[in-house]
């Protein structure tokens, strides 16, 4: 009995042991867990003591809050608070239409519909605006140097001392703003300067110089279409000149100013002579018929008769005779032939001649204009800089990159620990 006890004994003796043990290695693996994880880096660390690295890692939090956001807020926010300078911006919007879009066309409507002439001009106007060229034009008008230099220190908004040519126009397409609308051709104009009155007449004057490139740029065709019109001109005066000249060498030749008249004159006076010739016919067959031909009058009648009987062959002969060369009729083809010359070449010069007309018309008038629908007024108040704006886009973006710094050197720890 008594070997049955102490094996009873040691058998419990060893079941308390093993429990012990579970529960010391169930212990011992919640500490190792709880010692795993990781704590804020701000409370120091996790585990039974702080980990290596871990106040140098705050330090690197601190540090990088430092530079990363407070140093970049600050010092955007002190220059746009107190050192930027106040830009005053003038807005015009306006519209280009040429002075051929009346109506009259029966294009004009369609044209004046889809808009795309006006909207090409526009956009044209708009890269001219933005390019060098305007500001050579300008500087006849503005020291844009002067104006564009402001009176208190700023060295992000002023343009810079003794610019170059690219300086400028770099700068220049910073402070103008052009847009235009494909479908209408409606173009927006915004200039920005460091004084209301500065930016209002770089306004007006951008306005007048871009209404005389448009109506440039159709110049050289109405000068060329001028020219043409000109030569056309004295083509056709020297043609009319010639034509005026073949008719009276023709008419001196012929002694007939007119053909019809001639002709009409010849056949009245031919007529006149067949009445007379007749009437002595009908008085010698009468002085025959009554055996009166011993009569004394008979011979003279018969004379009388002859002879104008030659004289109606005569005028026959000039009227419509077989000579070519001396008929009313030959001479009057030639005098009609010329005389039709003259009238066309007359026609023709004077078509040439309103021609010319309308080409100088054209080239002494204004071509394109430049309608504002929206003036240009003087502003009331600065507009740029945005300091609140800017100063809260530069917090948030700093804010931003800060924390994924902090989190990618954070994911970096925790991986290598």
């Amino acid at each position: 009995m008594q070997e049955v006890a102490v094996e009873e004994e040691r058998r419990l003796a060893v079941d308390e042991s093993i429990r012990r043990a579970r529960a010391i290695s169930v212990e011992l693996r919640k500490v190792a867990r709880k010692a795993r994880t990781p704590r804020p880096t701000i409370s120091g660390g996790g585990g039974f003591r702080a980990r290596k690295g871990d106040r140098l890692f705050r330090l690197f939090a601190v540090g990088s809050l430092v530079l990363l956001f407070v140093v970049p807020t600050a010092v955007v926010a002190f220059y746009y608070s107190i050192v930027a300078s106040d830009q005053y911006v003038s807005e015009a919007r306006f519209s280009i239409r040429s002075a051929d879009s009346s109506g009259s066309s029966p294009m004009a409507g369609l044209s004046a519909l889809l808009g795309s002439g006006q909207a090409t001009d526009a956009a044209i106007v708009a890269e001219y605006v933005k390019s060098g060229a305007i500001i050579n034009q300008l500087t006849d008008s503005f020291s844009l140097t002067d104006l564009f230099t402001t009176k208190r220190w700023d060295p992000i908004s002023s343009l810079a001392a003794n610019p170059t040519s690219e300086d400028l126009i770099k700068y220049w397409k910073g402070k103008v703003d052009i847009s235009v609308e494909r479908s209408s051709g409606l173009t927006t104009l915004r200039v920005r300067a460091f004084s209301a009155e500065d930016s209002l007449r770089l306004t007006d004057e951008i306005l007048r110089i871009s209404e005389l490139m448009v109506n440039r740029l159709t110049r050289r065709t109405e000068d060329n279409g001028l020219r043409e019109a000109e030569a056309e001109v004295h083509t056709t005066k020297d043609r009319l000149t010639n034509s005026i000249l073949k008719l009276k060498a023709m008419r001196d030749s012929t002694g007939i100013l007119d053909v019809t008249l001639a002709a009409a004159a010849n056949t009245e006076v031919l007529t006149k002579l067949r009445l007379e010739k007749a009437k002595l016919d009908v008085q010698i067959q009468s002085l025959e018929e009554n055996d009166s031909g011993s009569a004394p009058q008979l011979g003279s009648l018969k004379n009388q008769a002859t002879a104008i009987g030659q004289q109606i062959a005569v005028y026959e002969q000039s009227i419509a005779g077989g000579d070519t060369d001396s008929s009313i009729a030959s001479r009057g083809a030639e005098l009609s032939e010329a005389e039709t010359d003259l009238k066309v070449a007359q026609t023709e010069y004077q078509k040439a001649v309103a021609v010319f007309e309308a080409a100088r018309m054209t080239t002494e008038r204004q071509r394109s204009y430049i309608l504002t629908h929206v003036q240009p007024t003087l502003p009331e108040e600065a507009l740029y800089p945005r300091r609140i704006l800017i100063v809260f886009t530069v917090a948030l973006g700093t804010g931003l990159l800060w924390a994924i710094t902090v989190g990618l050197a954070m994911l970096a720890r925790d991986h290598t620990a």
